[in-house]
């Protein structure tokens, strides 16, 4: 099935595969069951070595999303579902 949905994402330009990629992202993110589903097999493992500090903000592991995929968080619950401990979500940039 991963070979297939990458064969096909990667023949289209991409912003509609981006594009895409969110709504599927978005729609896992309706499906409670399934991210608390897919949640519990991502921290599944996870031990207390894993956990970092940063900040003074605590996070389960050092595996995070940086800014830039979900520009008008539209996939929030669904990034978090895939197991990131943290995601960054927006578009402001400031202007001098």
């Amino acid at each position: 099935m991963y070979g297939l949905t990458r064969s096909l994402l990667f023949r289209l330009p991409a912003e509609p595969a981006h594009r895409l990629g969110l709504f599927g992202l978005r729609e896992l993110g309706h499906s409670q069951e399934l991210c608390q589903s897919l949640r519990g097999r991502a921290l599944r493992g996870g031990t207390e070595a894993l956990a970092v500090e940063v900040a003074g903000l605590r996070f389960a592991h050092p595996v995070a999303l940086a800014a830039g995929l979900d520009k008008d968080a539209e996939a929030v619950d669904g990034l978090f579902a895939c197991g990131f401990s943290a995601v960054e979500i927006g578009t402001l940039t400031p202007v001098s």
